[in-house]
C-alpha cells in the first residue's frame, strides 16, 4: 500500500512540475480584442444610414477607438455637459449660487424633452442645481435654455476653449429651428466629446476635486435607455441625458467603471 502511495505522490509532483501548455501574452490578448472592436466598430459605421462618427477611449490605458473621429457634427442635446460644467465652475468662482432660484417663465418655455414645458407661467421657480438635474436626467430644453441664459454662452465657449476643446461650440439655445436651418448648430467632434467626458471621470477640470464629484453625482443619477440596458448590473456610468431621448446625430457620452473581478 506504501509503494502504491508513494507512486501516486511522485505522480502528482510530476504533474505539477510539467510546464503548462502556453497562454496567449495579456498584451497580445489585448491587441487581438482591439483589433475586433475596431473591426465592429467600422463595419457598423460602413452600414449606418449616414455618416457615422463615434469615439471610445480606454480610460485605463489611454488607448482611443474612433470612427469619423474628427469630423465636426452637430452635438444635439450633448453639448447640455458643457452647460452642466460652466453652472459648477461659476457656483465655486462665486458668480453664482447653485440655490439661486430662476422663474419659468411662458415666453421661455420650449418643445421637446422635458416638463417645465408644461408649468403655468411665473407659477414655480426652481434653483439653479435642481434645473441641472432636469437638464440632465429628462433633457430638460427649458430647463438647459434657462442656466444658458444665466451662465452665458459666451462663457461656456470660454471655458471648453480652455480645456482645448477648439471644435466644441454651443451656438444657440436648444430649439431654435431657424437658426438650425441657417447651419448655427451645436458643434463638436467625436474625439472631443470623449476627451471631455475623460476629463470628467479623472476629474481633470476647472472644478475642485469635491465640484467634479458633485458634477459627477448629477449625471450617474440612474436614466433608462439603449445606452445602459446592455451594461452589467454592477458598472458605474454617467451619461448626459437619458438615451432614449436622442433623436439627433451625437449618441450618448458617457464614462464606464466596471468593476474589478
Amino acid at each position: 500500500m506504501r509503494s502504491y502511495a508513494v507512486l501516486a505522490l511522485a505522480a502528482l509532483a510530476f504533474a505539477l512540475a510539467a510546464p503548462l501548455p502556453a497562454q496567449p501574452p495579456a498584451d497580445a490578448l489585448r491587441a487581438a480584442l482591439a483589433r475586433q472592436y475596431r473591426a465592429e466598430l467600422e463595419t457598423i459605421a460602413r452600414e449606418a444610414g449616414g455618416v457615422l462618427g463615434v469615439q471610445a477611449l480606454d480610460l485605463a490605458s489611454g488607448e482611443r477607438f474612433g470612427v469619423n473621429a474628427e469630423l465636426v457634427f452637430p452635438q444635439g442635446s450633448a453639448i447640455k455637459v458643457a452647460v452642466l460644467l460652466e453652472l459648477y465652475r461659476q457656483a465655486e468662482a462665486g458668480r453664482l449660487r447653485l440655490e439661486e432660484r430662476v422663474a419659468v417663465r411662458a415666453a421661455q418655455q420650449v418643445g421637446g424633452a422635458g416638463v417645465l414645458q408644461s408649468f403655468g407661467d411665473g407659477s414655480s421657480e426652481l434653483a439653479l442645481a435642481d434645473l441641472a438635474v432636469l437638464m440632465i436626467v429628462l433633457s430638460d430644453n427649458t430647463a438647459t435654455n434657462l442656466l444658458i441664459e444665466r451662465l452665458g454662452m459666451e462663457n461656456v465657449n470660454r471655458t471648453l476653449a480652455g480645456l482645448g476643446l477648439r471644435e466644441t461650440k454651443l451656438q444657440r439655445l436648444m430649439m431654435r429651428p431657424r437658426e438650425s436651418a441657417r447651419g448655427q448648430e451645436n458643434l463638436s467632434t467625436p474625439a472631443e466629446a470623449a476627451a471631455l467626458m475623460a476629463r470628467l471621470a479623472r476629474c481633470e477640470l476647472p472644478l475642485s476635486p469635491e465640484g467634479c464629484r458633485r458634477m459627477q453625482a448629477v449625471l450617474r443619477i440612474p436614466k433608462a435607455g439603449s445606452f445602459v440596458a446592455p451594461l452589467p448590473g454592477a458598472t458605474r456610468y454617467g451619461t448626459r441625458v437619458p438615451p432614449a431621448l436622442l433623436a439627433d446625430s451625437v449618441g450618448p457620452a458617457a464614462p464606464l467603471t466596471r468593476p474589478r473581478l
